[in-house]
């Protein structure tokens, strides 16, 4: 499977199980756009790996209509193929 064209979200970038996969994800060539709380860890790993992230708490209301408008915005740019949801408490 040819990862590298194909862009994923990733709920839950920025803790630690999150970010070992957005490294692992960046390295077979996936497009990323990591989803976290926290702003801090989600720009430093979205610089180190060249992706885009979104400070974001998932489980409001506003933050789901935030991403699922994300979503349809990216369609025209690079069309999102898939969700890893890694958030959790």
């Amino acid at each position: 499977m040819n990862l590298s064209s194909h862009h994923f979200i990733l709920t839950g970038a920025s803790g630690g199980l999150g970010s070992a996969l957005a490294r692992s994800l960046t390295k077979v060539g996936c497009r990323l756009t990591l989803i976290g709380r926290d702003r801090g860890r989600l720009h430093s790993l979205g610089r180190e790996l060249d992706q885009a992230y979104l400070q974001l708490d998932i489980n409001t209301e506003d933050a789901q209509l935030a991403l699922v408008e994300y979503v349809v915005a990216q369609q025209q740019k690079i069309p999102v193929t898939g969700l890893i949801n890694n958030a959790g408490v």
